[in-house]
């Protein structure tokens, strides 16, 4: 391996090009005298290699060597189990003295024998103490002279091996070649020529039975392609699909078919169902309820809440107005009459307000049916929408009255909440669409409503 002793057989002019870049942290007037340099490198193969050294131990091992070795005295809340800071430490060991008096001084089996252990040496117990020092000190410093010689470009590399009389350098290119060399002092082994592969000449690939068959005339996408018309799995390089299609070729189908049941093949042939069946209008009136009310079902319940809420707000304000007007109607009262009769009052509250519910009750029949109105019916039934007429309104009346069969969307604010709407026209044989789409017939909504959507596409 590589020492100060054969950096100094090096040539002035060789160790001048190699030192701006093996020695980044070097100053210019270091650079002039041969001897500095070659110091100079032996030092910065020596940080490097304890560097080196320190990276491949783990946090036990530098404690074990901190702690029971160098005996580290630690700042007070310092995390023993710190990797980075043992790392510190044992290297900060090294600044007072180099490699070779650190491992002198070692006197303890253990450390030099976890220091062989961890740089890959062989240790028994056979090897003596001596033996373990001077391997530890020959293999630290060869981990720092890789990484210098590393920092080199290839015509440095091979400058160095021609100083040093080293053949065969001149056919290769490989920065680990070279500077195994080096370090070892050996000469480069000339390579052994390669065999020239025949060329084939150019086959099916259905008929193809050798690996350059396929390797020198088609290239992987031309490979991909014909495992898929083929139905052979598609994975893996250029190398395994030759292999398998040579498998394949020789009647394998167990290892190289790709299997036929797949999760995107049910899919695929699931769809063609539904459009084979015949547009036809009359069949589509009467499957489409079927699959509008399972949709209405679930948008009902999801409508719930929102009608049920702004129910609850209209409810809030209706009787806010209400309570307003009673207390300004009272506070007139009060100042009309001196002796108010609290009895009187709230009896002609109640039959005015019954008079009220009524009179709204008759006028709302009166338009819808155009019938005589019964005061004695239950209040049940106020709640139903009559959509069964007379002939005779049927033709005053623009809108249908048998309902049965036909597409109605409803959309805006009523008097009447929507859910009992929709109870209404499916009572009466209709459909009830959610969305507002060319199957519609019949949008239920306020023509005033302008800002509605629905309302301006309807128009």
């Amino acid at each position: 391996q590589m020492s100060a002793v054969q950096f100094n057989k090096l040539s002035r002019k060789t160790l001048e090009k190699l030192a701006p870049q093996a020695l980044p942290g070097a100053s210019e007037k270091d650079l002039k005298s041969k001897s500095t340099i070659v110091s100079l490198l032996k030092t910065e193969a020596e940080i490097v290699g304890v560097k080196e050294l320190a990276f491949m131990m783990n946090h036990l091992e530098l404690r074990e060597i901190c702690d029971n070795y160098l005996k580290v005295e630690y700042k007070e809340g310092a995390n023993k189990k710190n990797k980075m800071m043992l790392t510190k430490r044992f290297m900060e060991s090294f600044e007072v003295v180099c490699v070779a008096d650190w491992i002198k001084k070692c006197k303890d089996r253990n450390v030099l024998e976890l220091l062989n252990n961890v740089m890959g040496l062989p240790v028994s117990k056979k090897t003596t103490m001596e033996e373990l020092k001077e391997n530890a000190k020959e293999q630290i410093c060869l981990f720092g002279e890789t990484v210098v010689f590393h920092r080199l470009t290839v015509p440095q590399l091979r400058s160095i091996c021609e100083d040093m009389n080293l053949n065969g350098y001149e056919g290769t290119s490989s920065k680990r070649i070279l500077i195994e060399a080096i370090t070892t002092g050996t000469d480069i082994p000339e390579r052994a020529p390669t065999k020239k592969v025949a060329v084939t000449k150019k086959k099916p690939i259905a008929k193809a039975t050798k690996y350059q068959e396929l390797f020198q005339h088609y290239s992987a996408a031309d490979l991909l392609d014909w495992c898929k018309e083929n139905s052979l799995k598609t994975s893996g390089t250029k190398k395994v699909l030759i292999e398998r299609i040579l498998a394949f070729n020789g009647g394998d189908t167990e290892n190289t078919l790709a299997s036929n049941v797949s999760p995107k093949k049910k899919k695929a042939s699931a769809k063609p169902k539904k459009a084979s069946l015949p547009p036809k209008k009359a069949k589509k009136v009467e499957v489409e309820p079927e699959d509008e009310s399972m949709e209405d079902e679930e948008s009902l319940q999801e409508e719930k809440s929102a009608e049920e809420e702004s129910a609850q707000e209209q409810s809030e304000q209706s009787e806010q107005e209400q309570s307003a007007q009673e207390q300004s109607e009272q506070e007139q009262s009060a100042q009309e009459q001196e002796e108010p009769a609290p009895e009187e009052s709230e009896e002609n509250k109640e039959e005015v307000d019954e008079e009220a519910q009524k009179a709204a009750i008759d006028a709302e029949r009166a338009l819808r049916t155009n019938e005589p109105v019964d005061e004695n019916e239950d209040e049940e039934s106020n709640l139903d929408i009559e959509l069964s007429q007379s002939t005779s309104a049927e033709k005053d009346n623009d809108y249908p009255t048998d309902i049965k069969g036909l597409v109605f969307s409803v959309y805006g604010d009523f008097s009447r909440s929507k859910k009992e709407i929709v109870a209404a026209i499916e009572k009466g044989n209709g459909i009830y669409s959610k969305s507002l789409t060319k199957k519609t017939q019949y949008l239920v909504c306020n023509p005033e409503d302008t800002k509605n959507k629905a309302v301006v596409a309807a128009k």
